[in-house]
């Protein structure tokens, strides 16, 4: 797993501590966020969740208080072997699913290697629109649940292509 914050840097916006049961930490996160949400998020099998915000007011687009909300995931570090392998089809098949699904109208997402760090598979996914409320909107619960089953398709994805990634890998013996 990651080591890294699921917290939004926002710390003068409400929070509430939330308790991983896959990582078994302990997290500051934004106090709207359902922790129906957080658990989803942290089911997947092979995507790790590094990264969520509800969007603030007081937030901007280019800052770590998020105006808008986003979600930041990795695939799991171990299967970076398989994937770089599969580099072009996980790359093409990602846009497809995304273009495939209802969340392109209302999201940008971005995905790829990571380019500092350990090398690791990252997706990006960030409302188009800004919260203009300090009450949760509707559209951002809405938003928050098609990423969840958006997430859950590419969680699928990975764990397919890693599959076929290894199977081709070990036939023709990659190193």
């Amino acid at each position: 797993m990651p080591d890294f914050p699921l917290m939004c840097f926002g710390m003068e916006n409400p929070t509430k501590e939330w308790f991983c049961t896959r990582t078994n930490d302990l997290h500051v996160v934004d106090a709207g966020l359902e922790i129906e949400w957080l658990e989803s998020l942290n089911s997947f099998q092979l995507l790790c969740l590094t990264s969520i915000c509800e969007g603030h007011l007081n937030g901007h687009r280019q800052f770590s208080t998020k105006s808008m909300p986003i979600l930041r995931v990795v695939v799991d570090s171990a299967l970076t072997p398989n994937l770089s392998v599969a580099k072009p089809a996980i790359e093409e098949q990602m846009e497809e699913v995304f273009n495939s699904n209802a969340l392109r109208l209302t999201t940008q997402f971005h995905h790829g290697w990571s380019d500092n760090g350990p090398k690791q598979y990252c997706l990006s996914l960030d409302a188009k629109k800004d919260r203009t409320s300090n009450q949760m909107e509707e559209w951002v619960r809405d938003w928050f649940k098609e990423s969840i089953t958006f997430l859950r398709r590419v969680d699928a994805l990975v764990a397919t292509i890693s599959r076929f990634s290894a199977d081709r890998c070990q036939s023709d013996d990659c190193s």
